[in-house]
């Protein structure tokens, strides 16, 4: 049984080791994030691409920092651009808004919240807590925002936490919470018919720990460009990496939502759900 849910589930996961030294380089100022990349100091950086197998495409980053931020350029291909996100359908039978198909584009970093090389992949034989940095197109970008979140992964059940079996054949449990504070997003309600599809989601100002990271995206000639830019010390250390720039750091990238979830033909991407970490980078600051 451990052997079907692994082969469903983790069919793309392998044994990783850090095997890509990434370098943020020193800079005077911070670029500006608004999704176009085209700020000089990006020049000062070089790129690291990586294999996304799940999305099946590759992903270009670099990075830069300062006294005060981090930052990270991001740029992929994709032949869609996905800006909708569990668009509400009204259904004349049941009088009722219907949640559709539609997901939106998405990327995200994933950082061991510990500075020591670990797996962080879905399939571990490790325990671990890791920082997730999380873009999405329909819910945080009009904000100016990604959402901030905390992945345990470990061998204590808890509320809510996802059953995972390690490598090994371990039992372990994913538990994905928002940090503290307001998201850049809100859920809406419709009890009547106002038109035939509505926003499930509408934007707001993120507060707290939540509102740790600002991102921006742009969709054009195929391939998305995404800015994130972070305060090293962010003052939440209950729930983000602090960069202490005389240490390195672990992380990985990916296009799609890490949620142990197995691939959804219904849904409009069906790999929404089913992204993993296909390579573990270690990020060392630039003196």
């Amino acid at each position: 049984m451990k052997k079907v849910i692994l082969g469903l589930i983790f069919c793309v996961s392998t044994i990783l080791n850090a095997n890509q030294t990434v370098t943020s380089v020193k800079v005077e100022t911070d670029p500006v994030i608004d999704g176009k990349g085209g700020d000089k100091v990006w020049e000062k950086a070089k790129w690291t691409k990586t294999r996304d197998k799940v999305a099946n495409i590759d992903i270009s980053f670099k990075t830069v920092y300062n006294s005060e931020n981090i930052a990270f350029l991001v740029k992929f291909p994709d032949e869609t651009k996905n800006i909708a996100h569990k668009t509400l359908i009204w259904n004349k039978n049941t009088k009722q808004y219907d949640i559709s198909n539609k997901r939106e584009d998405i990327f995200i970093f994933k950082w061991n919240i510990k500075s020591k090389k670990i797996d962080l992949t879905l399939t571990a034989n490790n325990s671990y807590k890791a920082d997730i940095w999380y873009w999405k197109a329909n819910r945080t970008d009009p904000s100016g925002y990604a959402d901030d979140k905390l992945q345990t992964y470990d061998l204590v059940k808890k509320k809510k936490s996802k059953a995972i079996f390690s490598k090994n054949g371990q039992l372990f449990f994913l538990t994905r919470t928002g940090d503290k504070g307001k998201s850049a997003y809100k859920q809406e309600l419709y009890f009547e018919y106002i038109k035939d599809e509505m926003a499930f989601y509408t934007k707001r100002e993120p507060k707290g720990s939540r509102a740790d990271i600002k991102a921006k995206g742009s969709y054009e000639n195929g391939e998305w460009t995404i800015e994130f830019l972070r305060k090293l010390d962010t003052t939440h250390s209950e729930d983000d990496l602090i960069f202490d720039t005389s240490k390195h750091y672990i992380f990985g990238v990916s296009r799609f939502e890490i949620s142990g979830m197995t691939i959804n033909p219904k849904y409009e991407q069906p790999n929404y759900n089913a992204g993993e970490i296909n390579e573990i980078f270690e990020l060392k600051f630039e003196k």
